[in-house]
């Protein structure tokens, strides 16, 4: 069978298209990552505030005191670069619309909370 001048031998017609840079960086992201978290400390914390600079996201990870009075210990520091706060961002956008299509809404208004507490 014949080739005709459209398939000639090093042509790429038929052939898939080379990955662009989104499709690229995309199935980088999809590779599996292994953790080593033998040295992790777990710390509980019910305070947070987050600022930054031009090129970095600041948070700080604390446990306010019993009174309002008291000191925030923050206990935690950590700095990432914007494009990672960005990704942090959308990876807790996602767990929390997982949350709440399973459990419900999270109200984050403590008097709203106390009128209707979430079921045990």
């Amino acid at each position: 069978m014949a080739k005709s001048d459209a398939e000639k031998p090093g042509d790429n017609q038929g052939a898939p298209p080379p990955p662009d840079a989104a499709q690229q960086q995309a199935q980088q992201q999809q590779q599996q990552i292994q953790l080593d978290d033998s040295g992790v400390v777990t710390q509980y914390a019910n305070f947070f505030a987050a600022t930054g600079t031009m090129e970095e996201v600041i948070l700080d990870f604390g446990n306010r005191g019993k009174t309002p009075q008291d000191k925030v210990k923050v206990d935690s520091r950590i700095v990432v670069s914007v494009f990672n706060a960005k990704r942090i961002l959308a990876a807790l956008a996602q767990t929390i619309n997982m949350y709440e299509e399973r459990f419900g809404k999270i109200e984050l208004d403590p008097r709203k909370r106390m009128q209707n507490p979430p079921p045990q």
